[in-house]
């Protein structure tokens, strides 16, 4: 295969090319690595610096607040060498997580309604209340028959012999759907002769899935009106926005352009207002109101009432972040005997409670082992990674958890799994993990496909896209 590939270093750890299972190199990772070896890895360079443009050009961006050593003019790394899942592996992965999505979707909806997790004391309430993500005023909205949980977005990392965990969920805006289509799309594009020969389930199709999935959220009309609610062209993953309202044939707005009028939302169409039945939305929960101590529901005066009448739907309505608090993350498993009368399909990351006087102390005195995170921190953002950290800042957030231990959490630092990226002109191991997305509409439903994030900064385990992650595409193969 060449001196590119023989000098891919392996150390240690899983690498999901080179050490499958200990038996040598996959065999279908194989095959496409003889195959780039024996076109000339010069040329796959060259393609992606055709990719690479292509992308600019169409506008294909993760925005950053500034430009970072991995993203020097704003735009999203693109890897060509992708990520391959079996499809008997894709198959059990689907199984656990559609089992959660349900079991997620009972919570928030109980949480909101009668509660009964918390009376029969598997959650304390006051865990729930004290939730940066919990919404009071909506109170009473669970138990009438709603979806919460409608797309949901699951971090996933893999660790050695195929084991698989559940690292944290994302129910309020996932990103990475636009993001797994471009991956695709820039495959077909540039590297077609890397995929031939191969059985790929084609993505896609996971759009008219979305699709049906949030018109079943407004069963009172045949066709309902469909939009993407986006904060507007500011925002990180607007590009996102608008590839999934193009791909579904619907249109995206923001706040300022819908209006509730007569017990209606409605949007302004070319040949008239129109009234909105279903709203995917990918803002924040509340936006400050002019009128004084007043928020507003995803920023459109009105919309509460009439979200509340059931005259619109909402994917994923606010207060659905309650679930993605990542305290309660620990206690999914619970959640899931607790709704389903199941066994978790999938396991996760081990999880020290911070608010517990015991495991506190623990998490304390074993700073420098673990990664503490904020329980309602994104992107990677205000995370210690102890390892990493100096002594300052592991006194600093010491004294964080001491201040506020209900709003911290700590875990064991994970090997994630590495894959080959092609980098400064030859392989590198860089760490992964994967981002399977689950629309919910009468039934979970899996797309057929996922996002794979790449920790471009070597050495790095941090894949967010916010702190400079790249991306690849995603294989799900036949055979």
């Amino acid at each position: 295969m060449g001196v590119t590939v023989q000098s891919y270093a392996v150390a240690c750890g899983f690498d999901e090319y080179f050490s499958r299972l200990g038996n040598g190199v996959h065999r279908h990772a194989l095959h496409l690595l003889n195959r780039a070896s024996e076109e000339g890895f010069e040329r796959l360079a060259q393609h992606l610096l055709q990719a690479q443009k292509q992308l600019l050009r169409d506008g294909v961006e993760y925005r950053l607040d500034a430009p970072t050593p991995t993203h020097p003019e704003r735009f999203l790394p693109f890897d060509p060498l992708p990520r391959l899942i079996l499809a008997s592996e894709w198959d059990r992965l689907v199984g656990g997580l559609q089992q959660r999505s349900r079991a997620l979707d009972a919570l928030v909806d109980d949480l909101y309604g009668a509660q009964r997790i918390v009376r029969d004391g598997v959650i304390p309430e006051a865990l729930i209340t004290s939730s940066p993500f919990w919404r009071p005023e909506l109170r009473g909205c669970g138990g009438q028959g709603r979806r919460w949980c409608a797309v949901a977005a699951f971090d996933l990392i893999r660790t050695a012999h195929d084991g698989w965990l559940v690292l944290e969920e994302n129910l309020r805006r996932g990103t990475g759907i636009g993001y797994a289509l471009s991956a695709r799309e820039t495959s077909i594009a540039h590297f077609p002769w890397l995929m031939d020969g191969y059985g790929i389930a084609p993505i896609h199709a996971g759009l008219e899935c979305m699709r049906e999935a949030l018109a079943s959220l407004a069963p009172w009309r045949e066709n309902p009106d469909l939009v993407v609610l986006t904060p507007g062209r500011q925002t990180s993953a607007f590009y996102e926005h608008n590839r999934l309202a193009a791909g579904m044939a619907i249109p995206v707005h923001e706040p300022q352009e819908l209006w509730v009028e007569a017990g209606r939302v409605w949007r302004q169409a070319p040949a008239g207002a129109v009234p909105l039945d279903v709203i995917y939305r990918r803002n924040e929960d509340f936006y400050p109101s002019p009128v004084r101590d007043v928020d507003l529901l995803l920023g459109i005066p009105g919309l509460m009432e009439v979200w509340r009448e059931g005259s619109v739907a909402i994917a994923n309505p606010p207060g659905t972040g309650i679930a993605s608090d990542k305290l309660l993350y620990s206690f999914i498993p619970e959640v899931i005997r607790y709704y389903l009368a199941e066994d978790p399909r999938l396991a996760q990351v081990p999880t020290y409670r911070c608010f517990d006087a015991l495991e506190r102390a623990h998490v304390l005195s074993q700073l420098e082992h673990l990664v503490v995170k904020r329980v309602g921190g994104a992107g990677g953002v205000g995370m210690l990674m102890g390892p990493e950290s100096t002594l300052e800042q592991r006194q600093h957030f010491a004294a964080l958890i001491e201040q506020s231990p209900r709003h911290f959490v700590a875990q064991p630092v994970q090997e994630l799994s590495t894959l080959p990226c092609w980098r400064e002109g030859r392989l590198r191991r860089c760490s992964v993990d994967l981002r399977p997305f689950v629309v919910f509409g009468d039934q979970p439903g899996c797309l057929p496909g996922a996002l794979t994030r790449v920790a471009l900064v070597p050495e790095s385990k941090v894949v967010n896209l916010s702190q400079g992650g790249g991306y690849k595409d995603t294989w799900l193969l036949s055979a």
